[in-house]
């Protein structure tokens, strides 16, 4: 890209980021099938595995311009960045719902379809939160090990 020409293409270094963060969200939604197998239709193992693989495809540029954006959020305004700017081309939840019949829903204390969509947008929260908080942290480890955590307390359940 030759100078000035930036703008042609995007209008902000958000736009750019919200691209580069749907390029890899399509990237990782031809891959889903593969990592729910992967995992035993596990999908805690499953969005553990999507995390990761967003952020390897991350490049150090890529990283370095989604830490200069999230530096300038405040607290709690990564969410709102992810609503407002990244353009999904399918809900998260029905992207995972396609292959229901791979999903290992014995271990889910699920009832119905709607639980099960439910935990998937729970799941797609809290992994897009914690990826802004990845390109905001100067630790990649703290961050990831901060979202197993989560993804884990989940897992086991919050309550006695």
């Amino acid at each position: 890209m030759q100078g000035g020409s930036f703008y042609q293409y995007f209008e902000s270094k958000e736009d750019l980021m919200a691209y580069i963060i749907n390029k890899h969200f399509t990237d990782a939604e031809e891959n889903i099938r593969k990592i729910l197998i992967k995992n035993n239709g596990n999908i805690f193992g499953t969005f553990i595995e999507l995390y990761g693989y967003m952020i390897e495809k991350s490049s150090k540029n890529d990283m370095e311009l989604f830490k200069q954006i999230f530096e300038g959020l405040k607290a709690g305004q990564e969410a709102v960045f992810f609503m407002n700017n990244i353009k999904e081309p399918k809900c998260p939840a029905d992207v995972f719902l396609q292959y229901e019949d791979i999903i290992n829903k014995d271990i889910l204390n699920i009832k119905t379809k709607d639980d099960l969509f439910d935990i998937i947008q729970i799941l797609n929260t809290i992994t897009f939160k914690s990826l802004a908080l990845t390109f905001k942290e100067a630790s990649l480890e703290d961050a990831k090990r901060a979202y197993i955590r989560q993804i884990r307390l989940l897992q086991e359940g919050l309550a006695k």
